[in-house]
C-alpha cells in the first residue's frame, strides 16, 4: 500500500499487481536493483533479497541473468535453497505470482513520526 496509518488498524498489508511478470527480464533487473541501490539516507542495516541469491546461483552455474526460462529456473533454485526466499515468494503451480524483499533500517526510538 502507498501509506499506512500512524494509529489504528491497517486496512491492507500488501497489494497484488495483476500486471506483475517476473519472467520479463526487465522485472528481474528491477527487483535486483531494489536490493542493490537503496539510498544511504534510508540507513539499511540488513536486508534479505531472494533475487540476489537467485542471480548469484544462476551466474555460478554458468546461466544468464536475467533468466530467459524464469519460472523453471526459479523453482529449481527455490527447491535447492528453500530458506533463501521462503517468506518472500509465492508460487502456484510452479509459477511465481508474488514476491517481496525485506529491509531492516536504523530508526531512532525517539524519532518523530
Amino acid at each position: 500500500p502507498p501509506s499506512s496509518p500512524l494509529a489504528g488498524p491497517v486496512e491492507e498489508y500488501y497489494r497484488f499487481d495483476p500486471s506483475f511478470e517476473p519472467s520479463n527480464p526487465w522485472a528481474q533487473r528491477a527487483i535486483v536493483a531494489v536490493c542493490d541501490n537503496f539510498p544511504a539516507k534510508l540507513r539499511v542495516l540488513y536486508y534479505m533479497c531472494w533475487a540476489d541469491s537467485f542471480r548469484s546461483s544462476l551466474q555460478s552455474s554458468g546461466s544468464r541473468f536475467p533468466s530467459r526460462n524464469f519460472h523453471a529456473e526459479a523453482v529449481t533454485w527455490f527447491r535447492a535453497n528453500p530458506t533463501a526466499g521462503h517468506r518472500q515468494l509465492w508460487f502456484e503451480d510452479y509459477i511465481l505470482y508474488a514476491c517481496g524483499v525485506q529491509f531492516w533500517v536504523d530508526v531512532s526510538e525517539d524519532a518523530s513520526a
